[in-house]
Parts: C-alpha cells; sequence; structure tokens
C-alpha cells in the first residue's frame, strides 16, 4: 500500500486540503486540514493568531470537516461558524473554491445536456 490516504488508519483523518484538494503531507496540515500554501495565501497564520488558542482549535476541527465532506451543508455550517470565530479569509476561501468547482460541474452537465438534446 503505497498511497498513504488508502490506509485504515486514514479514513477518519482529512488527507487533502479543504480549499484547494491537494494532499496533505506534513503534520500540521494534517492537524489544521489545509496545506501550507493555502495557510499562506488565505491568511491562517494571521487569523489564527488573532482568534486566540480556542478559537483555532475549533477552527481546526471545521477545516478538517470540510477536508472530509464536501457538502453543502457542512461547507455552508463550517465557513458560518468559521466567521464567527474571526476566521473570515479561510471560510471566504472555502466557500468560493466550492462554489467555482460547483459552476464548473453544473457548466459541463449543461454542456453534456444541451449536446445530447442538439443531437437528439
Amino acid at each position: 500500500m503505497s498511497d498513504y490516504t488508502q490506509a485504515p488508519a486514514c479514513t477518519m483523518m482529512a488527507t487533502t486540503c479543504a480549499i484547494c484538494d491537494r494532499p496533505l503531507l506534513d503534520a500540521k496540515s494534517l492537524e489544521v486540514g489545509m496545506g501550507p500554501e493555502c495557510r499562506k495565501k488565505y491568511g491562517y497564520a494571521a487569523e489564527a493568531k488573532l482568534a486566540g488558542e480556542e478559537a483555532r482549535t475549533a477552527a481546526n476541527v471545521l477545516i478538517h470537516q470540510v477536508a472530509l465532506d464536501r457538502s453543502a451543508q457542512t461547507i455552508l455550517a463550517a465557513s458560518t461558524a468559521l466567521h464567527l470565530l474571526g476566521f473570515n479569509r479561510v471560510a471566504t476561501s472555502i466557500v468560493a473554491k466550492a462554489a467555482s468547482v460547483t459552476y464548473i460541474v453544473l457548466a459541463v452537465i449543461l454542456l453534456i445536456v444541451g449536446l445530447t438534446v442538439h443531437w437528439e
């Protein structure tokens, strides 16, 4: 088993970034649920410093949940809670990424349906 993400111990662990969906490769990334590039790009450290230890811990749990479950319900609940905790850039980034992916999927579906209808 060369891919650690398939190991039984990882089934309850986020192994991909909550924002960009790339594999998490270091302990800090696994703890937070975000990779180092997204943490830097979306201001995680600055927001965590301002929010304090309890808020940071709660934010880590929420980000981790999004990394595990990218359903609209989870993203909406987590982003709302992240905003309340002071992690505004992170919350906005998670929602924006989910919205762009949803838009692309919807566009592809409409394209396929449109082509199918056109061909019939």
